[in-house]
């Protein structure tokens, strides 16, 4: 609730107001917003019937989020106000008890996480579809020979498939690493290998 008896003035409503990007994290908001009322009605925080409200609520809330019909309120200031004021409208009273134990630090941070792991598996797959790409063509090219290229100069004679397999391995290895978790992400020297095959 806020401290101020007086409205908020319309340019630092514009200037603190970030649902016009951040509403494209509503499905991470939901999700986590389920997982949190499970696991307060896990903990006897609140009762398996507050939880069942809450989560049926937000099935609701999904339904309009994806079906383009969630009535945004003026006040809005981000998507994580408008899911938990519109659970509140479907679900009544108890949707405020879904704020219990979390802040809204909690879950700007959950939903960027949810966000970049969604994104980075999106990432994954299309460089997947070109790695495959590149070793199909590479197959079809196995022995046309063509000048190397070092600091755009000529080198040695290499093989088109050997040329292309060089941006396999270097696609193999550096979105993976990028987009792996940190304990996950292996430690690669970035220097010019399989930049030139041999």
């Amino acid at each position: 609730m806020s401290r101020f008896s007086e409205p908020q003035d319309p340019a630092f409503q514009a200037l603190n107001a970030s649902l016009s990007f951040d509403q494209r994290l509503w499905p991470h908001d939901v999700a986590q917003s389920r997982a949190h009322a499970t696991m307060l009605a896990a903990q006897g925080i609140i009762s398996d019937a507050d939880r069942d409200a809450l989560l049926a609520g937000l099935d609701g809330v999904e339904r309009e989020l994806s079906g383009g019909t969630f009535p945004f309120a003026a006040d809005d200031e981000d998507i994580h106000m408008a899911v938990e004021r519109r659970l509140t409208e479907i679900a009544g009273p108890v949707g405020g008890k879904l704020h219990t134990a979390r802040s809204r630090n909690d879950q700007v941070a959950t939903d960027m996480a949810l966000f970049c792991r969604t994104q980075a598996e999106t990432l994954i797959a299309q460089v997947e579809q070109l790695m495959a790409t590149l070793i199909a063509a590479a197959e079809q090219h196995v022995d046309w020979p063509m000048p190397g290229y070092t600091h755009l100069q000529r080198a040695q004679p290499v093989y088109l498939g050997h040329h292309l397999l060089a941006y396999v391995w270097i696609a193999r290895a550096r979105p993976a690493s990028g987009c792996a978790s940190p304990p996950r992400r292996p430690r690669t020297c970035r220097s010019a290998r399989a930049r030139l095959p041999a």
